[in-house]
């Protein structure tokens, strides 16, 4: 995750909604292509959702712009 998150990090990410949301979908791809497709790995995705919000509130408290 923390891989991903580097990626998708540039400066302003927390301004601009459009980096906000290739950093999600990157975090998407994550759990729907390795997660579940790769390693069989099938959770709800309600539950998805809210890792991926959590996920969005580390990165921003860790890594700020």
């Amino acid at each position: 995750m923390i891989a991903i998150i580097k990626a998708h990090h540039i400066v302003d990410v927390w301004s601009n909604e459009v980096a906000q949301n290739n950093m999600r979908n990157a975090i998407d791809d994550y759990f729907f292509d390795v997660l579940r497709d790769r390693n069989g790995v099938e959770l709800p995705v309600d539950l998805l959702d809210e890792l991926e919000q959590r996920l969005m509130d580390l990165a921003r408290a860790r890594f700020p712009d």
